[in-house]
């Protein structure tokens, strides 16, 4: 049985003021839970191959001076969840549409920076009127 967090907020407002900046597991968990989905920069070699599960990498989690493997994807974080098993895992929303992943969605290891998705995350601040 997976324990799944889904964090769901349905906006209409204007956006402004300065974006917040997060980095790191602990702060996109607060981040998440407190704020709702957050924009993440990582990098997206994964993409083609991705048919459900949880993405996890061998070996080395996110070198950010391996030039072959540059940031160049944005997401979103939604939630995070943890199978039967003890798995973390970000839920993520992909920009390709309901056709890819789980319908538009994707899980990604927690915890351990894969691909860099820990690395930089932000959101816009909503002013409420």
């Amino acid at each position: 049985m997976e324990i799944l967090f889904a964090v769901l907020f349905q906006v209409s407002l204007g956006v402004t003021g300065e974006p917040l900046v997060f980095s790191g597991h602990e702060e996109y968990l607060e981040a998440v839970y407190h704020r709702g989905p957050i924009v993440v920069m990582m990098q997206s070699n994964w993409e083609q191959t991705y048919g459900g599960g949880i993405v996890s990498v061998k070996g080395e989690q996110c070198n950010m001076n391996d030039d072959s493997k540059p940031f160049n994807h944005l997401v979103l974080i939604v939630g995070y969840g943890m199978t039967a098993q003890g798995k973390k895992y970000w839920i993520g929303k992909n920009t390709h549409g309901r056709i890819w992943g789980l319908d538009g969605y994707f899980k990604i290891e927690r915890g351990k920076n894969t691909l860099c998705i820990e690395h930089l995350g932000w959101i816009s601040q909503i002013i409420v009127p």
